[in-house]
């Protein structure tokens, strides 16, 4: 995971965090797949991609690829290293009150 996957994914769920309280409890990890239209985080929120694109007014390739949603590539490490990103986001909003100070990783938000 690079600095860009992580803001990208961070931006996304501050996002997600404002439309949809909770969401990351929504998701099943076991299944996350960004490649797909109905497993990617969009679609376990919101049941597609574009119903969740729709939702958030997600209306460019550009909105969304900056908001970790989507890449332009096909290059599956890029794909595997945004979806590790994600799961760092997942976690943080499904990690008990002050879990996330014990994660270098993860900034705790008092």
């Amino acid at each position: 995971m690079n600095e860009t996957d992580a803001t990208e994914a961070q931006c996304g769920a501050l996002l997600l965090d404002a439309d949809v309280p909770g969401w990351g409890g929504r998701i099943d990890e076991a299944k996350l797949d960004l490649g797909s239209c109905d497993d990617c985080v969009l679609g376990q929120v919101y049941g597609s991609y574009s119903s969740g694109c729709s939702a958030l007014r997600l209306d460019t390739v550009v909105q969304r690829e900056r908001h970790g949603f989507t890449l332009y590539s096909c290059d599956d490490d890029e794909w595997d290293a945004l979806a590790a990103a994600w799961l760092v986001e997942i976690r943080a909003r499904l990690a008990p009150s002050g879990a996330a100070a014990e994660d270098p990783g993860l900034v705790a938000v008092a």
